[in-house]
């Protein structure tokens, strides 16, 4: 008797141990979190996703897109870049102090002719701040901004890593646990082009060579071609897209649904639990969508 009171008890805390742990702390962190709200400008991260969306979010699900495409950036590490907001007007001074702070200037260098410019990259805080006194000693004006390093921000996915406040307004969220395509979570700034993503859907291997995307014929309508095409019909590169058959293809709703959603993903926006450059998607984005176009898989 004493024997089976020790293992119901032993397996009651157990249980209660795992509820805590899975379910309570997990609410107590997220359950009351709210949309960021930026003071300056009234908008709020994450932003509501427009109708259209919201019934591509559902037409996604359906199809088990999260299958082959994740929705989450990690993130290896960070760093800290100084960024020269104003040079000033002492740039005498700063001229003579730049040579010590960065190679890239000698004594004879001139200054840059455009701000913000990018001092110095890849050192820690300490330094990125020792750096800033001296800027702002000589009255330029210069901050340190935090760099999050790692193959998916390299590889222009988002500017940061995924957090739970970016999945506020999804439900269910859709992770997703395998990579056979890229990551989506920046897919509206890597590549906001509606047309391209409404032919990929229809014939994956005429805009992505080597991708393993089943085509979604279905979204779409054939019609025969009586004298000229409709305004409506898909074109790629200035040509009529046509199936098989040599029919005209219109997208349908759900097809226009569904790339609503994907252009709503968007990852560029630092928030307080998750800072990040927010020009990092700007300046990989072109980079980022020639590679995928030229071999990478979506």
């Amino acid at each position: 008797m004493n024997n089976g009171l020790l293992l119901f008890f032993g397996i009651l805390v157990a249980m209660v141990s795992s509820w805590f742990g899975f379910v309570h702390s997990p609410q107590l962190q997220f359950g009351k979190q709210l949309p960021e709200l930026d003071e300056s400008t009234g908008a709020s991260f994450p932003v509501p996703r427009s109708g259209a969306a919201n019934r591509g979010r559902d037409i996604y699900r359906q199809n088990g897109c999260a299958s082959c495409h994740t929705q989450q950036v990690r993130q290896s590490g960070f760093s800290f870049s100084v960024v020269i907001e104003d040079f000033g007007t002492n740039t005498v001074q700063l001229s003579q102090l730049l040579p010590s702070l960065s190679s890239q200037f000698t004594p004879s260098s001139p200054l840059p002719e455009e701000t913000p410019f990018r001092l110095k990259e890849g050192i820690d805080l300490r330094t990125a701040e020792g750096i800033v006194k001296s800027l702002t000693e000589v009255g330029a004006v210069a901050m340190a901004l935090i760099s999050p390093s790692g193959a998916d921000i390299e590889r222009g996915w988002g500017i940061r890593r995924t957090v739970g406040r970016d999945y506020l307004l999804d439900s269910p969220v859709m992770l997703g646990n395998q990579r056979i395509g890229p990551d989506l979570s920046n897919l509206g700034n890597r590549n906001p082009d509606a047309n391209w993503h409404l032919v990929h859907l229809f014939q994956p291997r005429s805009v992505v060579q080597d991708s393993v995307m089943p085509h979604y014929g279905y979204l779409f309508e054939k019609r025969e071609i009586t004298g000229a095409a409709s305004a409506d019909a898909l074109r790629f590169n200035g040509e009529l897209v046509v199936d098989d058959e040599g029919r005209q293809v219109i997208p349908r709703t759900a097809a226009l649904d569904l790339v609503a959603y994907l252009l709503s993903l968007r990852l560029d926006e630092p928030i307080f639990e998750a800072p990040g450059e927010k020009s990092a998607t700007v300046e990989s984005a072109e980079e980022t969508l020639v590679s995928e176009q030229s071999g990478a898989t979506e």
